[in-house]
């Protein structure tokens, strides 16, 4: 089962009287609870199902190759026939999951509108600053050229949301929101 977790960038409902049987929060129609994590004891059938299922957006494992390239590859005797099933097997899944049907073998994007901000700047899923910087232009009107710029605004910033901690931060993310030292400190070192 695919893991969801509240994602405080979207909106959110708080449960009254909060956590009455461990639910805080609803999102989507799923419940939360104050950590923002799932209350799977909450789902209904038809929830557990739809989180059994794969995630269409996923992007295929291992490489994927363009017609040329596979052609290029089979005309050097270097695919076995095994192989090249497999390489147009995953040119296919990539064209279904971009909604294209052209195979430009490039794994589909995050979509905006569903991109989970909390668990991008957590390290949870795959880095794709340029779906954040999208989706912080869609949910807050601000358009941040910079990926530090970016975590900055999400955390930091006193216009910002402050959607994680700076504990919470990935280790990547860190050096972005780190205090500047100042000049004497620096001397002492």
């Amino acid at each position: 089962m695919r893991t969801k977790r509240l994602d405080r960038s979207r909106p959110y409902g708080e449960d009254f009287p909060a956590g009455e049987n461990g639910v805080f929060f609803w999102q989507d129609g799923f419940p939360f609870d104050n950590d923002g994590k799932l209350v799977e004891s909450k789902l209904s059938k038809a929830q557990i199902d739809e989180l059994s299922r794969p995630d269409k957006k996923q992007a295929p494992s291992g490489p994927v190759l363009s017609s040329e390239q596979i052609k290029m590859l089979e005309s050097l005797n270097m695919l076995s026939p095994e192989q090249k099933a497999a390489f147009v097997k995953q040119q296919e899944n990539t064209a279904d999951n971009a909604g294209s049907d052209e195979g430009d073998g490039k794994p589909a994007k995050a979509d905006p509108s569903e991109f989970n901000l909390e668990a991008w700047l957590r390290g949870e899923i795959e880095d794709d600053t340029r779906t954040a910087q999208q989706t912080v232009k869609a949910r807050y009107g601000k358009w941040i050229t910079k990926r530090a710029d970016v975590v900055r605004f999400l955390v930091t910033d006193e216009d910002g949301p402050e959607l994680v901690s700076v504990d919470d931060l990935a280790a990547a993310f860190k050096p972005f929101v780190a205090p500047p030292v100042e000049a004497g400190e620096q001397d002492a070192a």
